[in-house]
């Protein structure tokens, strides 16, 4: 009787210890502050990066304090936003989530998440028509720039060669992937790039049927020859690469979608599908 009491009390305390160590395991956090309160704060500092790692040092003062001074791991700052939301992406415990509940300016957060590329559908499913409406000759001939945030562009490929044209087709590449790492781990350099270039095809098809140029003799391997055109075939590419094998981190597409430093584009494409998120107000 006591050895079975003895050893239902060490299965209880190796759960209760599983369930403590998970529960406050790191998670990286979409983190949105409040702009006004945000920018008196980050002035008085110089920029609002130097004030979130100023918000990182005190949470993680706050949570070592409510865990009696045992020091936790430090949290991980991501990204800072300033553009279409104030706030930052950051590798959060679960009590130094509770800890920037306390912290001035905090509105909300939300757990990051991993999203599917999904692919284009052509034209006749919008109902265009070539010659006719937004595929008319004067729109056409325009010479605006397209952000493809998306798995980065094959800059080779042949719908963005510059033969023949006064300007670059494409006109910028970035890659971002701090959260895409923070979730899914470090990206296997055999399988992908750690950098614009696309691995899996996908922005290279959507920037190509978007404002891809004229390349004559396209077909699918020798049938249908004829010519491959983008809907807006003198349109200039920035490609912002966010998604990887195993998908793309919502803190990237962010970044990607919203940083203040990128090229000036008059649209933006995403082809990417999410779950419902629940938002955790403050």
């Amino acid at each position: 009787m006591v050895c079975r009491i003895s050893l239902l009390l060490v299965v209880f305390l190796a759960a209760s210890i599983s369930v403590a160590a998970s529960e406050d395991r790191a998670a990286t956090y979409v983190v949105h502050m409040d702009k006004a309160q945000i920018t008196a704060l980050a002035n008085s500092l110089g920029d609002s990066k130097k004030w979130y790692e100023a918000v990182m040092d005190s949470i993680t003062q706050l949570s070592t304090e409510e865990d009696g001074g045992e020091a936790a791991s430090a949290p991980e700052l991501l990204y800072n936003y300033e553009t279409a939301i104030t706030g930052f992406a950051a590798r959060l415990s679960t009590r130094q989530l509770e800890s920037l509940h306390k912290v001035e300016g905090f509105l909300s957060a939300v757990p990051d998440e991993m999203v599917s590329l999904q692919t284009t559908y052509s034209s006749q499913f919008l109902g265009l028509k070539l010659g006719r409406g937004l595929l008319n000759s004067h729109n056409s001939a325009n010479d605006v720039i397209i952000g493809f945030i998306d798995s980065g562009i094959w800059p080779e490929h042949p719908s963005f060669e510059d033969e023949g044209v006064t300007r670059p087709k494409l006109v910028g590449a970035r890659a971002y992937f701090k959260g895409y790492e923070a979730a899914a781990g470090e990206i296997d350099e055999t399988e992908d790039f750690r950098s614009a270039r696309d691995s899996l095809g996908h922005g290279t098809h959507t920037a190509s049927t978007a404002a891809g140029s004229m390349v004559d003799g396209a077909s699918l391997f020798g049938m249908a020859d004829g010519v491959a055109v983008g809907m807006s075939s003198t349109a200039r590419i920035a490609a912002y690469k966010v998604c990887y094998a195993r998908g793309c981190a919502n803190s990237d597409i962010f970044i990607g979608t919203f940083k203040q430093d990128r090229i000036t584009c008059q649209h933006l494409s995403m082809h990417l599908i999410k779950k419902k998120t629940k938002w955790l107000p403050g």
